[in-house]
């Protein structure tokens, strides 16, 4: 699915999601989640890409990061084999903030 993107849209770490939210107030942020944790821990496992103990590090940063979900405006739950659809709601909320009448 292709999507236009007619607004700044940035991917942010966490780290520095509340700093954007400090100083552009009126930034959208989206939240992208694994279904459950056990099928992010397959996607890591899977790809291969990196030792052992970074993946246990990456698993506990999501764990973390999971806790700040209710500060996001939005939540898109990145199924396994269904990447479409999870860029298929994403698009869906650019194009509905596009149309916002106020922020």
């Amino acid at each position: 699915m292709v999507c236009f993107l007619t607004t700044l849209w940035q991917l942010v770490v966490m780290q520095g999601a509340a700093t954007v939210r400090r100083l552009m107030p009126e930034v959208v942020s989206v939240f992208i989640v694994a279904e459950t944790e056990a099928q992010l821990v397959a996607r890591l496992t899977s790809r291969k890409t990196e030792p052992l103990d970074k993946l246990i590090t990456r698993v506990k940063t999501a764990r973390e990061e999971i806790s700040h979900i209710k500060d996001f405006d939005y939540v898109v739950v990145n199924k396994d084999g269904q990447l479409d659809e999870c860029v298929g709601q994403l698009c869906a909320i650019i194009r509905a903030e596009n149309l916002r009448v106020r922020r």
